[in-house]
């Protein structure tokens, strides 16, 4: 959801545009917004699997390199 609002212009404009009736929430919309969660999805099951080597915290910078 945040990424279509995200998508729309942010919050107020999202609200404003659904409110008017420009914007219908469909399979097309979420399609637009699905790259950002899948890479926001990916980001942090892949820092959890780096978490799981062993390591009670890192930073970002050491997780780049694992």
């Amino acid at each position: 959801m945040r990424a279509m609002i995200a998508e729309l212009g942010g919050w107020e404009k999202a609200q404003k545009r659904f409110e008017a009736g420009e914007v219908r929430v469909n399979a097309w919309l979420g399609v637009k917004a699905t790259p950002k969660g899948s890479r926001v999805a990916t980001f942090i099951v892949l820092w959890a699997a780096a978490m799981r080597e062993g390591l009670d915290e890192f930073s970002i910078t050491e997780y780049q390199r694992y």
